[in-house]
């Protein structure tokens, strides 16, 4: 029983909007503006850090949380791969939002922090390389999340199931970016240190 008691608490945990949620307190639907995104960018945008700083921190820690203690409690790699996709899921598709959510950066980072700390720091380093060269947060972590799975396969060759993980999670992320990109090729997407869209 706690195997699937681990995998649906990490989909319920990723599935809580706190972005949304923080937003709310300010009489704000988030879904309603700028972006329409519920996470950290645009709680950030809208509402600034006192909203966007927890919100980025429990994206995070949402995605760590039940990968990182399923190894740490002797649980099998599948069964931390597998809380780490449902929290993953839970985020993008929220229970609590008819199946609606984010973009899933934060969380992804969350699980492989948890997962494979070392290839997830040097896809952070490529997010903050390219922000500080584009300044479009959307270029940066989809650039950061294709990098990931290189960064596995190179300093974790034997691990096939995190590699796959990470793939899958890349595909995400670029899906979930489709309308940024649109937005960029019309020259309406938000560039960081802006205070309103081009």
């Amino acid at each position: 029983m706690i195997v699937p008691a681990v995998i649906l608490s990490a989909y319920l945990l990723g599935s809580v909007p706190i972005g949304y949620l923080l937003v709310r307190l300010k009489g704000i639907d988030i879904r309603r503006v700028g972006s329409g995104n519920i996470g950290f960018t645009n709680v950030l945008r809208t509402a600034g850090w006192k909203y966007g700083l927890p919100t980025l921190i429990f994206d995070i820690g949402k995605g760590f949380l039940f990968p990182f203690f399923a190894l740490y409690l002797g649980l099998s790699e599948w069964v931390a791969i597998s809380a780490g996709f449902s929290a993953i899921c839970g985020h993008n598709w929220s229970i609590f939002l008819k199946g609606k959510g984010g973009k899933g950066v934060l969380t992804t980072c969350g699980v492989f922090l948890g997962l494979a700390p070392v290839p997830t720091l040097g896809a952070g380093s490529i997010f903050c390389i390219v922000l500080l060269l584009t300044r479009y947060i959307s270029v940066s972590s989809t650039t950061a999340a294709i990098s990931l799975p290189l960064f596995i396969l190179l300093l974790l060759r034997d691990k096939t199931s995190v590699f796959i993980l990470s793939l899958i999670s890349a595909i995400f992320v670029v899906i979930k970016h489709i309308p940024n990109f649109k937005r960029l090729i019309t020259g309406t997407e938000f560039k960081i240190g802006n205070t309103h869209k081009q």
